[in-house]
């Protein structure tokens, strides 16, 4: 967690112990898995994530994602990015944007 939120954490436990959860890596794709896949694409990375690192999503994302429109690591975030009201704003209005260009 990047900011320490005591529900969260009461959340995070519950999970953990309490779903079958698969924890093996996710598959790294190809360009040529994705060729077909043109669709407008946004990708956020975290700088301190410990289990993907950030930069190197990114790079992964402009290699494989032909209709890429933003893509940026989350500088000071880790795998769970801050729940801060500020952030949470902040990334609210980011993906909003997104999701909804002509506004």
């Amino acid at each position: 967690m990047t900011t320490w939120d005591d529900d969260w954490a009461r959340y995070l436990g519950d999970a953990i112990l309490s779903f079958k959860m698969d924890l093996r890596a996710p598959p790294i794709y190809k360009p040529a898995q994705l060729a077909g896949f043109d669709r407008p694409t946004m990708v956020l990375a975290a700088e301190g994530d410990l289990n993907f690192d950030g930069a190197r999503s990114v790079e992964h994302a402009r290699r494989v994602f032909s209709g890429l429109v933003e893509a940026d690591v989350l500088r000071g975030s880790k795998h769970m990015p801050p729940v801060t009201g500020e952030f949470r704003r902040s990334l609210a209005a980011r993906v909003g944007a997104f999701l909804r260009p002509e506004m």
